[in-house]
């Protein structure tokens, strides 16, 4: 069963066990680069061939990737459903409601857990390519929708009470309690 398992991972990746590292290495670029929704699979792939073969070589491409938040398969599973969504369902949901999805959550929880919430867009935003989920994870504004968005407004809104909703929104929350006399 075992080196079955190890059978797939390399025909998943175009691949057979004799291979040395860089073509091995060669084949999981390639893979990921021609089928890009089921990069985070193959990622998987070669996460599991490299542990099983013991190669610093491999091994090291693998700890790269990582560092560049590269997704496997589950992680990104395990970040979908961290905002409730099916991640057999992740190709027909939209960007605006995987953020939506995230934002919503947002205001129940705490700054740790907000932290989790927006590395788990960094994850799926990485997997989607999605510029517009990426910034959501870093909190980036860069366009007038986008501000109106995060301040929960619209365009109908005046700019002077634009103004005065980033400063509320910006400003620290002050509560204090007055002493009794």
């Amino acid at each position: 069963m075992v080196s079955d398992m190890k059978t797939r991972y390399f025909a998943s990746l175009g691949a057979v066990g004799d291979f040395v590292d860089s073509l091995i290495s060669f084949a999981y670029r390639r893979q990921s680069e021609v089928d890009k929704d089921n990069a985070p699979y193959y990622l998987e792939c070669f996460q599991e061939i490299a542990i099983g073969r013991n190669s610093d070589s491999l091994q090291y491409e693998v700890a790269m990737l990582a560092s560049k938040d590269t997704p496997n398969r589950r992680d990104l599973e395990t970040a979908y459903r961290s905002l409730g969504l099916e991640p057999a369902h992740a190709s027909t949901l939209s960007d605006r409601f995987i953020i939506d999805q995230a934002r919503s959550r947002l205001p129940d929880i705490s700054p740790p857990q907000r932290e989790e919430i927006r590395r788990f867009l960094r994850v799926i935003g990485n997997a989607r390519q999605s510029e517009e989920i990426k910034r959501e994870a870093n909190e980036s504004i860069d366009t007038y929708d986008e501000a109106l968005s995060w301040l929960e407004l619209d365009h109908s809104q005046p700019d002077d009470f634009v103004r005065t909703m980033f400063a509320i929104k910006v400003s620290p929350r002050q509560t204090s309690i007055a002493p009794l006399a």
